[in-house]
């Protein structure tokens, strides 16, 4: 299973992926915040999550969401 959470580091976000910390699949997670990003995936290592692949981006910014990989 892959999951994608758009703002992880935000409240809402960060708590999501706390949530999700120990299922089996790879967490793709996005913020704005750089630090505050590593600072969460590492969180989640801590909580179990064993594949996390982490991207600074503001997707409020058009040219974030046109370099985004499908």
């Amino acid at each position: 299973m892959n999951i994608t959470i758009i703002g992880a580091t935000s409240s809402i976000g960060e708590h999501i992926a706390r949530n999700l910390a120990a299922a089996r699949g790879t967490l793709y997670l996005t913020g704005r915040d750089h630090n505050r990003l590593e600072q969460v995936a590492s969180d989640l290592q801590v909580r179990g999550a064993t594949r996390i692949a982490t991207e600074c981006l503001d997707f409020t910014e058009s040219r974030a969401i046109s370099g985004v990989e499908r």
